[in-house]
């Protein structure tokens, strides 16, 4: 892999999904094994639960010779709802880790252009974001990268980009400090987006019987 990448090192490595065969105790070993061998400088986890998180600080806590995990990826966006566990941020907050926020348009979903694809659910949601968009003189996936980085337990935000022209668009988005009042207004969209989802999903099953 570092020879297709040209280089000879990767700053920060990820463990996409647990494999829930490996014992933890054996990855922080190869880690360890690998930011020793110069191969890497930094490790963490993608997609892992908040408890599988936690223990991976405790095993590096009780093994502080060995390289400690940094840090976690994980989807959050503005209609992440229910699906993300809120346990998330208090674990990386109290142990000091990074959270690296993925997909702040939802794999696109939210993007300009895709209204049919977000369906009517997320209607209500994408208003609010195009008003708070001309409130503030952003576009709206500059706005949901803010929404995304407004939270403090997140460190950083990995947006796609489809041009170049998107990928500046979307670091401007990073640098965007939203009102208290507009945080607010971006919230609430979220949490009645969240109701509605559910209301929907019970909807479906009592369908089903």
């Amino acid at each position: 892999s570092l020879e297709r990448l040209r280089t000879d090192y990767v700053d920060l490595y990820l463990l996409h999904n647990p494999d829930h065969v490996t014992p933890l105790e054996d990855v922080v070993e190869q880690m360890d094994a690998l930011v020793r061998s110069g191969k890497i400088r930094y490790w963490g986890v993608s997609n892992h639960s908040a408890s599988q998180v936690a223990q991976f600080q405790d095993i590096c806590q009780a093994n502080p010779d060995r390289a400690p995990i940094v840090g976690t990826e994980d989807h959050y966006c503005i209609t992440i709802g229910e699906r993300f566990d809120p346990e998330l941020f208090r674990v990386v907050r109290r142990a000091g880790l990074g959270l690296m926020a993925y997909s702040p348009q939802e794999a696109g979903t939210l993007a300009p252009g895709r209204e049919e694809k977000a369906g009517k659910t997320r209607m209500p949601v994408l208003r609010t974001l195009d008003k708070v968009g001309r409130e503030i003189g952003a576009t709206r996936p500059q706005v949901c990268i803010a929404w995304s980085m407004a939270n403090p337990a997140v460190t950083s935000v990995l947006g796609g980009a489809e041009s170049p022209e998107h990928v500046v668009e979307n670091f401007e988005g990073t640098h965007i400090q939203l009102p208290t009042d507009t945080l607010a207004l971006l919230n609430k969209a979220s949490a009645e987006y969240t109701k509605r989802r559910l209301q929907r999903i019970k909807e479906v099953q009592k369908k089903k019987g």
